[in-house]
């Protein structure tokens, strides 16, 4: 139960460190210990993490080990090579899909804490992740086979010469179709290349704000969306008013998005 709590406290707060001269995650792992000994009667850090390759790293927790149960149990990973067999063979899972473009990874240790950082956010109710690295690290790469593994779609935008304003506005009403009308689970991946206008970036911080974009949908547009939903919401007992049809709407679409930033780190000079 220590270990879970570490992992979740690291997750949380660890991973957003960044790895520097300031060892951001060296006074973390201390104040953690102080909260152990407090509370944990006595506890200590190194006594905790002692089978634990690098205690820095901490314990690895996932929920896509056993695949034998209808719900997955999130559990710590005792066998590492297990686990890596298993993202491997999930990878050749995703290799072996016929609209996917193949994927040649070197699954290393770091790589595959990434894939179980990025699944476990594909799990959690309205998860959104933010990788920071630069490009070809594998960000993408990584992104593409958690939500593999997770069993959710991802989303892309193409981007083209002619590509403005007005063609993400109807690639972002494709993506709420899948999300909040056709109910399918999601990952808008997205990267700083395709940052071609500042607008792009505002209607991501409203999506991940509220779940919608203001003025996205014209009014004769509207119709066809509560038809899209009202069985769903009829069913879920939400009401049948077109304030309520939208509601619903922009509820599946929270529920069913997950957006994954893939940006560079700022220059240094």
């Amino acid at each position: 139960m220590i270990r879970l709590w570490t992992h979740e406290c690291m997750r949380v707060f660890a991973d957003r460190f960044l790895k520097d001269s300031a060892d951001d995650i060296g006074k973390f792992i201390e104040a953690m210990s102080q909260v152990m000994r407090d509370h944990f009667e006595g506890a200590e850090w190194a006594e905790v993490m002692e089978d634990i390759d690098d205690e820095r790293y901490g314990p690895i927790f996932c929920s896509f080990m056993s695949e034998t149960t209808e719900i997955l149990p999130y559990e710590e990973v005792a066998d590492y090579s297990q686990l890596k067999q298993c993202c491997e063979d999930k990878l050749e899972d995703y290799n072996l899909e016929p609209k996917l473009i193949n994927m040649n990874l070197v699954l290393f240790k770091d790589a595959i804490r990434h894939i179980c950082r990025i699944h476990r956010i594909l799990m959690m109710p309205r998860g959104n992740a933010m990788l920071v690295g630069v490009g070809g690290s594998g960000r993408q790469s990584l992104a593409r086979l958690a939500s593999h593994i997770a069993g959710i779609g991802v989303f892309v935008i193409e981007i083209t010469k002619q590509y403005r304003l007005i063609e993400w506005r109807d690639d972002m009403k494709r993506l709420f179709e899948i999300t909040g009308v056709s109910n399918t689970p999601t990952a808008f991946l997205f990267n700083d290349t395709q940052l071609k206008e500042q607008a792009f970036l505002e209607d991501i911080n409203n999506i991940l704000s509220s779940g919608e974009i203001p003025s996205l949908y014209g009014k004769d547009e509207l119709p066809a969306i509560y038809d899209g939903v009202r069985k769903r919401a009829a069913d879920a007992e939400s009401g049948g008013t077109a304030e309520e049809l939208w509601a619903f709407f922009v509820d599946s679409i929270r529920s069913n998005l997950h957006v994954i930033l893939a940006m560079s780190p700022p220059l240094r000079p």
